[in-house]
């Protein structure tokens, strides 16, 4: 009596391709539900709206650039509306170029005193600037 087994029937690489083709899909049908693209200008969110910090840490988050059609060609530079507390330091890279994504790294220096403090993210497309609102707890 001979037995089938289906995972012998496939080769493995066409299996492995196949499942990877149903996740990439999946994960692109996930992405495009919760994003819009903007009719006009560009919109600017945050991976992370809270950033909780002991001193001496530092953690990154990503800061994604929605851009209509016509910001498309938009070179983005990233900075901030706001003075950083002291003992607070917020780095992008990058910090400037042809890019929908940059990643912001904020350092508590050890010196930086407890606390929650608000600053702005922002970035520049096409002489426009826009930001975000970004709370820093410091422990």
């Amino acid at each position: 009596m001979m037995k089938w087994n289906l995972s012998n029937a496939i080769p493995k690489t066409t299996h492995m391709k196949s499942l990877f083709f149903v996740l990439l899909i999946s994960a692109s049908i996930s992405y495009a539900q919760q994003v819009e693209i903007p009719d006009k200008e560009f919109t600017l969110s945050l991976s992370d709206e809270t950033v909780t910090l002991a001193r001496g840490e530092n953690k990154k988050i990503d800061v994604r650039i929605l851009k209509s059609k016509s910001y498309k060609k938009g070179k983005i530079k990233m900075g901030l509306s706001s003075s950083l507390p002291n003992g607070i330091t917020v780095s992008f890279d990058p910090e400037k170029g042809d890019t929908n994504v940059s990643q912001a790294t904020i350092t508590a220096l050890p010196d930086a005193l407890p606390g929650t403090y608000s600053i702005i993210v922002n970035a520049t497309v096409n002489y426009k600037t826009k930001g975000s609102i970004l709370k820093i707890a410091v422990q």
